[in-house]
């Protein structure tokens, strides 16, 4: 490496050096312009010690500019504290987001090593190897390590109802789900009275689930046996086996690992199939049998020998998709046309084989409607429940893909590659780029034909999670093309785990889960001085953020505009916090439980949370509950403290006017309590609550 290389090296070096000193500084805006900031920076000699740690290294490692190019990258991080009014979008470089700056910069420099020896544009890999098994152990390891993460937020949504037609076929051995709601058979896995999903009884005058019961059947011998998390763990397994599928069908496509494990990384590492993975949903397991349907149309495509044996399991599997929802019959009706015609060219027989399983499941299932609710229409157990208009179509293709919350693409955008990837493998691949589109466009547009596409709670472009197998080739032929396509593709893959991994650590996980459609918290937190989606300056968030990261050992400010949320006096930083709807808690202490819809006091002990309304004009209203025995407690309100007595199970409510800021410091004093595992003994709980804290 000649001199003049050695010393562009050194500058870019030096410039990281920088970004990690800014990294290490806080902005926050505190008026209605980005000219009203409050700026925290570390001390200067920790500045002189980042450049010096990075010139050594560089100069060390003798390391050319050209492999340091992504460390130009962190130069982002410096456009936040540019000194004046400034653009309220490049604000959005502050806060943990710089986290995710720093691991994709790390990526890039150890990643544009790796794919340049692990296929992209090389030769041709000859065998994959243990890397379909290897991908299916990575997936089940990941899905096992977030059930445990999220055990407190699960189950979500109508993963209860699905469960409880399973509760009926053990309990009584029929589909029959009033007695088993009357019975409270929901109780080991759910603490909330949940009332039956049926909008039609059948023709007997009982009540049967509106839900099909596809996944109910399968989660079956797990469940009766490890309850729960035995369910989600057989959804699990079907789901890293369909991983291991879709690594050996990117690979047959491309005959590139590199793009393989691109392609398997954004369909299973990202939110969409990854956190369907861990509930008791048809959403997931519906994976398996469409990426089986991938797989052989690719095998098929590219002349592959396929055996019998294989031709019946594939259609089988075809075969269970509408048992599982009854959306999904359009994807088996699209895949098994498309083999069909596939299979044709190697005779009838093969056509017959493949098609026979398929033929008597869909005699069955109508049956299933018939037997039921009188009549052979899918829609039977809906009656006129289901809205559904063809001129909201755009409006839900566009959600589907762009909403903040609820959309496919800022969650995961990996899958932004699949639509180019499509129009790449248009021009080699026609016959099979035009099936993938023919099958994936109807689902799409009977989903967002719906009132509610975004399917509750759940994962973000929830309805389309079984559909997304037919992205994956897209994905594997884009990231294929090029080493610098490759990364490029693999960056965007990255960026979704990062926006993952975030949904699931993040204050405890309580942003994992879309409840609704529209802001997403987590990209609140990622940026709390400015919106990731809109650029716009956030000052309250901000300013909250700023009280709770603040440390002034270590930091110092470099203005002396006076930071405060209501409040008289200056603020610790928060040891954790939760979104309860349109109000974020910080907790200040570590005497609070949180959980998805409020959190418990410690008995006899003094907790103190600040509460970031979204709309600050709104009140405050707070909910107070005791447990199952008698207490007191005192709340600080405004400077003065309420008492306030309560029997058994009874509730106070509290009402806060508007503050200034849009934040309420609230202080509580709980008295006696209880031990949940002195109520019931199965809760193992050997915690001393005090209240239950809701916000209305």
């Amino acid at each position: 490496m000649s001199g003049a290389q050695s010393l562009v090296s050194i500058a870019i070096a030096a410039l990281a050096g920088v970004s990690a000193w800014w990294s290490m500084g806080m902005v926050a805006v505190v008026g209605a312009d980005t000219q009203q900031r409050v700026i925290a920076l570390a001390p200067f000699w920790l500045l002189a010690v980042a450049v010096l740690l990075a010139v050594i290294l560089a100069v060390a490692a003798k390391v050319s500019p050209s492999r340091l190019r992504p460390l130009l990258l962190t130069l982002v991080l410096w456009l936040p504290f540019v000194p004046g009014s400034i653009p309220a979008w490049l604000l959005v470089f502050e806060g943990p987001i710089e986290i995710g700056v720093w691991t994709l910069v790390a990526f890039w420099l150890v990643g544009q090593a790796r794919l340049r020896t692990t296929g992209i544009s090389k030769a041709p890999s000859e065998h994959p190897g243990l890397a379909p098994i290897t991908a299916a152990l990575i997936a089940a390891l990941a899905y096992g390590a977030a059930a445990y993460a999220l055990r407190d937020h699960l189950p979500i949504g109508d993963e209860p109802h699905y469960l409880m037609i399973t509760q009926s076929l053990i309990k009584d051995g029929d589909l029959q789900i009033e007695n088993n709601h009357t019975n409270r058979d929901y109780a080991p896995f759910m603490k909330f009275d949940i009332p039956p999903h049926y909008l039609t009884r059948g023709t007997d005058g009982q009540i049967y689930s509106v839900h099909n019961p596809g996944v109910s059947v399968l989660v079956l011998p797990m469940f009766a046996i490890f309850g729960y998390y035995g369910g989600v763990a057989t959804v699990m397994a079907c789901v890293a086996v369909a991983s291991a599928i879709a690594w050996h069908a990117a690979w047959l496509l491309t005959a590139q690992v590199a793009a393989a494990w691109i392609a398997w990384a954004a369909l299973f590492l990202s939110a969409p199939v990854f956190l369907q993975a861990v509930t008791v949903f048809p959403d997931a397991v519906g994976v398996l049998p469409v990426v089986a349907g991938v797989w052989m149309l690719i095998a098929l495509d590219g002349r592959k020998p396929l055996s019998d044996r294989t031709v019946l399991i594939v259609g089988a599997l075809l075969a269970w998709l509408p048992w599982l929802h009854t959306r999904f019959a359009l994807l088996a009706g699209g895949l098994g046309v498309a083999i069909a015609l596939r299979l044709l060219a190697a005779g009838w027989r093969r056509v017959a084989l493949f098609l026979a399983i398929p033929a008597v499941s869909a005699v069955l299932w109508f049956a299933f409607f018939w037997w039921i609710w009188g009549s052979p229409s899918p829609t039977a157990p809906w009656g006129t429940g289901i809205t559904s208009r063809i001129e909201w179509i755009p409006r839900g293709v566009w959600g589907l893909l762009f909403d903040p919350q609820a959309g496919l693409l800022l969650p995961a955008p990996g899958y932004a590659f699949a639509f180019i990837g499509w129009l790449v493998m248009l021009r080699r691949k026609p016959r099979l780029a035009i099936e993938l589109a023919l099958i994936l466009i109807p689902l799409t547009a009977s989903v967002a034909a719906y009132e509610t596409w975004w399917g509750g709670q759940g994962a973000p472009a929830r309805y389309l999670v079984a559909a997304l197998p037919l992205l994956l080739p897209p994905i594997a032929w884009m990231a294929s093309r090029s080493a610098a396509l490759g990364r490029l593709t693999a960056t965007a893959v990255v960026t979704g785990i990062l926006l993952l991994s975030a949904k699931v650590v993040v204050a405890g996980g309580a942003y994992t889960f879309n409840p609704e459609t529209g802001s997403n918290p987590i990209f609140t937190w990622m940026s709390p001085s400015a919106s990731v989606t809109s650029g716009a300056p956030t000052p309250t968030a901000s300013m909250l953020s700023f009280v709770s990261r603040w440390q002034p050992g270590i930091l110092h400010r470099m203005d002396t505009t006076d930071v405060r949320i209501g409040v008289d006096e200056p603020i610790e930083p928060a040891f954790h916090a939760a979104r309860l709807g349109e109000v974020r808690v910080f907790f200040m202490d570590r005497r609070a439980y949180p959980e998805p819809t409020g959190f418990w006091t410690q008995a006899e002990a003094e907790t103190t949370v600040i509460m970031d309304r979204d709309d600050p004009s709104g009140n405050l209203g707070v909910r107070l509950q005791a447990g199952p025995v008698s207490t007191t407690a005192e709340v600080l309100i405004d400077g003065a403290w309420q008492q306030l007595s309560f029997a058994p199970r009874q509730r106070h409510e509290i009402v806060f006017p508007p503050a200034s800021a849009g934040a309420w410091k609230v202080t509580i004093r709980p008295g006696a309590g209880f031990r949940p595992i002195d109520v019931d003994p199965a809760a193992n709980d050997l915690r001393r609550l005090g209240l239950w804290v809701e916000v209305f």
